[in-house]
């Protein structure tokens, strides 16, 4: 699943990751951009993807961020409490590869 939160207008990034994960098997969903939080939180407890942690129901769950703003602070992801971060979509590949074995990112 992929989305760019409220505000964020800018999706073509995200989208594209979501088709890299396609060409790969992965069963995707892209919610495109300017997603209001709580949409997004009905969505993840509805449909319960790998990869995404949101609230008390979802918190099991993991989450990859990337962007901008991660490519020019490095150990931002960490910061805001995701378990993964990707330069790109190769490397979103990679990172989601790691967490669904279990790896940290």
């Amino acid at each position: 699943m992929s989305a760019c939160a409220q505000g964020e207008i800018h999706e073509i990034g995200a989208r594209m990751v979501a088709d890299f994960f396609e060409m790969e098997g992965w069963d995707t969903c892209h919610l495109g951009a300017n997603m209001p939080a709580a949409a997004l939180v009905d969505y993840v407890g509805q449909h319960r993807p790998d990869l995404l942690r949101a609230n008390q129901e979802t918190r099991d769950l993991r989450i990859i961020v990337g962007g901008h703003a991660f490519n020019r602070e490095p150990d931002l992801w960490r910061e805001i409490g995701a378990d993964g971060y990707a330069r790109d979509a190769e490397d979103a590949l990679a990172a989601a590869g790691r967490l669904a074995a279990g790896a940290v990112s």
